[in-house]
Formats: C-alpha cells, sequence, structure tokens
C-alpha cells in the first residue's frame, strides 16, 4: 500500500514497564499511572518493577573527556581561580602492568592546564576499572599533575628555571609489579598514589634532589636514573620505577622554595610531605616494586624526615626496612670479588654505607643502640660517590644545579660524604658506649634518656674521645675550616659542611652530657675537677653548634636544612638552659645569646620538620624561664643586660684545637657518678621531654 503525505511514526516502547506487562508484551503505564499500572490493578497481580536494560548517554564530566573535548569544554565554560581545586587524573594501571619490560611506558604530559571541576563537586569512589575505562582513548597521553594553585605566584627569582608555562616533558616508567591485584589497584586509584605533580614542580623537586638530598645521600645511579626517567625510550630499558620516583620527590620536598609549594597547590611543606609520604608508603606496602635494589633505595628515601610526629612508621622503621632488605642481598659483605661491572658494584657498596651513615646518625639523635655491627665493607671512597661531571648535552642538564659542573665543587661534596662516613664509625662506639647499657622501658625511663653512669669504664669513654681525636686530625683543610658568613659560597657545600661539623659537636656532646649534667659539688677534688672539665667540653661544643646555625641563618639558608640539623639544635639548647643558672655572669650571658639564636632557627624549622614544632612545646617554656633568670640574676649584680657576649676567649679556638681538651680530659677520668642525683638536676630530663615522652622517634619523624 502507498502511503501519501507524512510518514506515520511509530510509537516509542515505554521507558519503564514491570515484569508482568514484559512477560505478555503489552504496553505498561507505570511510568504514568504508578504502582500498580493499569494491567496488573486489573488482573490483581502484583506489580513489580525490573531492571533497566537500556544503555545510558554517557556524560561528558570535567576530567573524563578527551583532550579535544576537554578543550572545548574549558574554552566554552572557563572556570574562575577560586572554583579550580585539585582533581589529578589518573594514570593508567593497564598499560603500567602490562606492558613488557623492553617497553616501558612513556606518559605525554600536555602543557595545558590539567582538568578541574567547579567547586564543591563532591568526590566519589569509582573503581580502578571504571577509571581506565574512561581514559582508554587517552593513552598514552596522560596529564598526571596537580592543578597549580593561583593563590600566591612563585617569586622572579627561585621559580624562574622552573615556571608552570614550561613545556612538558614525557616520562617513561616502569611497569607495576604483576603481583598486584584488582583489589590492590583499585585501592592505589582511589588513594591517588597513581598520581604525579605538575611537570614544574616535578622539576624542581629533581632540582632540588640532585643538590642536597643526592650529595649526602647517594643511594641512586644518578645518571641511569634520570636518563631512564627523561632520556629517549630505549629497546633496552625499562624506564624509571613510579614508587622511587615518588620517594625522591617526597625525599626533595623540605629543600624546595615555598613558593613552588603553594603553587603546586599545597598549604605548607608538612601537607606536601604528608601527601607524598602516603603514596610513597601505599607503593611500598602493597608490593608495587619487585626489585630489591629499588626496595631499599626506597626505604632509605622514605626513612628521611616526615611529617607526623606520632607515626610508627617513622625513620627508625623504614631504614630498619632498608637494612634487612640490604642484608638479604649480602650488601653488608665485601663484594669486590663477585662478578659484575663496576657500577653495580660501586652502587652496592654505596648503598651499604647509606644504610650505614643513617643508622648512626639517627640512633644517635635518638639515644638507641644501633642494629648493625661495624661494617665488613670496605671504606667508601671518593670515587664511589656517584658525583661526576655531567655534560652540558645529558637530556636532564637543565635540572642541574648552579656550578653542578664544577670539578672542585663535585670533589669536595665527596670528601664530605667519605668523612661523614668515617665519622659514623667513630659514632658507632659512642652510642654503644653511651647507650647501650640503658635502661629498659619497663622502670618507666627512655632508653635515650642521659645516664649518669654511661660510659661505665673509663677505657671506652677514653676510646671515645680518641677515636673522635683522630677523625678531626686527619680532616682535609677544606673540610676542617668554618663556614664564614659569605654571600658568594656555594650553599650545597655550605649545608654540607656545616651538616658534617655540627655532627661532630652533637657527638661530643652524647659523650659528656651524661657527665656536665651530674652535681655541683660531689665531695672530692679529682671529681669536682671532672664534672668541670665536662661541662668546659660540653659548653664550647654548644657554642659551636649556635655558632654554626648562626650563620647559617645569616646567610638565608635555613630552608636547605635538613631534619640533623634538629637534632643537634635540641642538644646545643639543653647545654644553654643549663649555663644560663650558673654563677658566672659571662657564661651566663653567653648561653642566653646562643639560646635565642638557637631557638629563632628551630622556629622556623617547625614549618619544614614536624619534630622542630615538637621540641618547640617543651624547650620554649624553658628558654622563657632562662631569660627570667638571667634578667634577676644581671639585677642583682648590677650589670649591663645588653646579650652581647665576650667571645674573645672561645673565638680563638680553633677547630683543631679542641682535642688538646679532650686529650687532657681523657687523661683526668674519675668514677662514674652516682644514679640517684640526676634526678636532683632538671636538665637531666630537658632533653627526654623535648625528644617527646610518648614516642621516641620524634627526632626524626
Amino acid at each position: 500500500m502507498e502511503v501519501t503525505g507524512q510518514e506515520i511514526s511509530k510509537k516509542r516502547r515505554s521507558a519503564k514497564a514491570c515484569l508482568s506487562c514484559r512477560q505478555r508484551k503489552v504496553r505498561c503505564d507505570f511510568t504514568l499511572c504508578g504502582p500498580p499500572c493499569t494491567n496488573c490493578r486489573l488482573d490483581k497481580v502484583a506489580c513489580e518493577l525490573g531492571p533497566n536494560k537500556r544503555r545510558r548517554t554517557e556524560q561528558i564530566v570535567p576530567g573524563n573527556e578527551t583532550t579535544d573535548e576537554a578543550a572545548a569544554l574549558v574554552a566554552e565554560h572557563p572556570l574562575q581561580p577560586s572554583q579550580v581545586s585539585r582533581s589529578p587524573n589518573y594514570v593508567s594501571v593497564e598499560e603500567l602492568q602490562h606492558a613488557t619490560p623492553g617497553d616501558p611506558v612513556r606518559f605525554s604530559l600536555p602543557p595545558e592546564q590539567p582538568s578541574a571541576r567547579p567547586q564543591g563537586a563532591v568526590d566519589q569512589p569509582q573503581a580502578a576499572s571504571e577509571v581506565f575505562a574512561q581514559h582508554v582513548d587517552l593513552l598514552p597521553a596522560v596529564t598526571v599533575e596537580f592543578p597549580a594553585s593561583p593563590s600566591e605566584p612563585p617569586s622572579s627569582d627561585s621559580a624562574a628555571p622552573f615556571s608552570n608555562d614550561a613545556p612538558a616533558q614525557p616520562l617513561n616508567l616502569k611497569p607495576l609489579s604483576a603481583a598486584l591485584g584488582k583489589v590492590d589497584i583499585d585501592f592505589l586509584s582511589h588513594k591517588g598514589a597513581l598520581t604525579l605533580p605538575s611537570t614544574a614542580f616535578r622539576n624542581v623537586c629533581l632540582s632540588r634532589y640532585i643538590e642536597f638530598v643526592h650529595t649526602v645521600l647517594p643511594v641512586l645511579d644518578l645518571d641511569e636514573f634520570m636518563r631512564s626517567l627523561v632520556g629517549p625510550p630505549s629497546g633496552t630499558g625499562q624506564g624509571a620505577s613510579l614508587l622511587l620516583l615518588t620517594a625522591v620527590i617526597f625525599a626533595a620536598i623540605c629543600f624546595v622554595e615555598i613558593e613552588h609549594v603553594r603553587a603546586a597547590g599545597y598549604s605548607s611543606k608538612l601537607a606536601a610531605r604528608a601527601a607524598l609520604q602516603e603514596k610513597a608508603e601505599l607503593l611500598f606496602d602493597l608490593r608495587a616494586e619487585d626489585d630489591k635494589t629499588v626496595l631499599i633505595q626506597s626505604a632509605l628515601l622514605i626513612s628521611t624526615p616526615r611529617g607526623n610526629v606520632r607515626d610508627f612508621k617513622d625513620s627508625w622503621y623504614w631504614n630498619g626496612v632498608a637494612i634487612t632488605l640490604a642484608q638479604s642481598l649480602g650488601l653488608h659483605y665485601d663484594l669486590s670479588g663477585e662478578q659484575g661491572s663496576s657500577r653495580e658494584l660501586k652502587l652496592k657498596r654505596r648503598l651499604w654505607w647509606c644504610c650505614y651513615m643513617r643508622e648512626h646518625v639517627v640512633a644517635m639523635g635518638l639515644g638507641k643502640p644501633c642494629r648493625i655491627s661495624q661494617p665488613q665493607v670496605p671504606m667508601i671512597g671518593v670515587a664511589d660517590c656517584d658525583l661526576p661531571l655531567i655534560s652540558s648535552s645529558a637530556p636532564y642538564a637543565h635540572l642541574l644545579p648552579r656550578d653542578f659542573h664544577s670539578s672542585t665543587k663535585l670533589m669536595l661534596l665527596s670528601t664530605l660524604l667519605v668523612e661523614k662516613a668515617r665519622l659514623c664509625v667513630c659514632i658507632h662506639r659512642i652510642v654503644s658506649t653511651v647507650y647501650g647499657g640503658s635502661s629498659s622501658h619497663s622502670s618507666g625511663e627512655w632508653i635515650g634518656a642521659p645516664d649518669s653512669q654511661s660510659p661505665k669504664s673509663f677505657r671506652d669513654t677514653d676510646q671515645c674521645t680518641r677515636d673522635l681525636d683522630l677523625w678531626m686530625s686527619m680532616l682535609p683543610h677544606e673540610v676542617a675550616s668554618k663556614v664564614l658568613r659569605s654571600q658568594d659560597q656555594d650553599r650545597s657545600l655550605v649545608i654540607s659542611k656545616v651538616t658534617l661539623q655540627t655532627i661532630y659537636y652533637t657527638a661530643i656532646i652524647a659523650v659528656h652530657r651524661p657527665q656536665a649534667f651530674g652535681p655541683e659539688n660531689s665531695g672530692t677534688v679529682s671529681r669536682d675537677h671532672f664534672l668541670s672539665r665536662a661541662r668546659s667540653i660540653v659548653r664550647w661544643a654548644a657554642h659551636e653548634i649556635s655558632r654554626a646555625f648562626a650563620n647559617i641563618r645569616d646567610q638565608g639558608l635555613l630552608d636547605y636544612l635538613d631534619a640533623t640539623a634538629v637534632a643537634n639544635l635540641i642538644a646545643a639548647i639543653v647545654v644553654h638552659l643549663q649555663d644560663c643558672s650558673v654563677s658566672d655572669n659571662r657564661i651566663r650571658r653567653r648561653a642566653l645569646h646562643d639560646l635565642r639564636h638557637c631557638i629563632a632557627c628551630l622556629r622556623h624549622l617547625q614549618h619544614t620538620y614536624a619534630s622542630a614544632g615538637h621540641a618547640l612545646k617543651h624547650l620554649q617554656p624553658a628558654a622563657r624561664s632562662a631569660e627570667l633568670a638571667v634578667s634577676e640574676l644581671d639585677s642583682c649584680e648590677n650589670v649591663d643586660n645588653s646579650l652581647q657576649p665576650n667571645l674573645a676567649q672561645t673565638s680563638n679556638v680553633s677547630y683543631r684545637d679542641f682535642t688538646e681538651h679532650v686529650s687532657e680530659l681523657s687523661s683526668s677520668r674519675g668514677a662514674s657518678q652516682s644514679r640517684e642525683v640526676r634526678a636532683s638536676n632538671p636538665f637531666a630530663d630537658l632533653y627526654t621531654q623535648a625528644l617527646g615522652n610518648e614516642w621516641p622517634a620524634v627526632l626524626y619523624t
């Protein structure tokens, strides 16, 4: 039959139909009349609505559209700066997991700003399979960056080389471990562990890592890591590990300027490190990496200072994990005769010495005995430090710090690292002597509290003194010289030198602090002379620490100190508080002057390290009381209130001259003090309170 005119339109099926109408294949008016429908009401049967089998049209959500659609959407509906919130896109774990080892995953980061969504939108938990299905058309060009916060633009001085408008660089990432299951992948994607910061912020972190972390903790083969990360893909390379890259960024954040941190969307360094800490620990705990060498490197970098002072996975925990993995690979033995390239053998030797140095510096700060014995590995040398000259044609040459191409600077940095390893060998005997015989927690006393009975024997203490004397006598002049207040010195050299020297002074305080915090009068002339000499040595070491950090503060380099500075400052502050109550006016005023310098440095560091803020809660009230006590004593003696001390006697004491005092003290060693008098001195317990009574690992957390 021929139809003329407009064609008869066919009626569409109902959007919803009950199960009875579906079975009978009749039209249902469920949506019009509501349950029950007319057919079920007339037939007097139950009216139940079945599942809808129709596919809904996908709605375009910011962050899920393709690159062209996203650009069009942003152009049509631009967001105001106040509406932008951090909403990272997810990296495809399917490509990370199923890529072949010879075909590293390559992520191209577009220079445009990452997708954002209006303020007030609620994040809903989303399965990884759904996330990856939405981004299947975007691979391999996946945006893995956080939106930049427009609240505070970076300054022109520090942010010029790494602006947010810099062209994005491709990343070669190694496939994740095949042991990861779907539940693990869902959890990692939900926690954001598969995201990376923006290109500009990542470049800043990599540059600060090379300048301040790798020079003191060279756990990486730097050239191989950087080439595998930003270099062109090769047929044999596997790319960089996502876990290791996250750990590198985490370790470098504390040296990044605050303007870069805020531009990346974080409110503070503590917040940025907390976010990266969670990602790195999740990737480590869920076994996202199979290579034990990468696990050791990541554990050592995660063991650097963090934000939460009550986190049981502190520096002591992660350094223990690194030591256990290193021992499982036999890195604590001499591997000189084993097969392998010279580069691999140097990396293994360097990894073990990094574990050794971290263990002893942390143990001295926490007052704990070390978990590893004297090393059987040959002493690390300058050639093992992995600080070679890097060509300007390297693909990562733009990330290198200024003057990093100087052979003289690299040689001096390597020498500082070797001398730090030699000093840690001396610290091993000190920690074993002073803290090895401390009481347990069952007596209610912390194991790291200064004990007036430790060191127990004259022989052990004398050996500790001789070790420090020998170490200092063998220092090169460039390392032993004090840091001058000059603005044209290289900042990485200044920081490394000051850190090494203050660790040495802290070791001196650790040896003599149990005797220096004893009673004023012990009843015998020889014991009084012995205590006086111990206090003079501890006072001298504390003053040298204060002066070193005062120079750093004058040069504006406090932002580049690591958490070791917090431990050294606490040790010096406790000594200054003790000296504020002595009868000698010159010592009292000099101690208050140094105390104010140390407290000012500690206040600055609390924005980077939570341990500094925790210590200030206990030390600031004591410092205010010390100032009042000094003012009262000065008013009674009718002296000038000027706090600038006369340092004529101490300023002439050189770095090497102190060994004469140590040797002279060793010859006049007397018997140990009684334990009962320790409670009479309030400053003996202040060091423990500054570290934290609830959790002793506050210094390096």
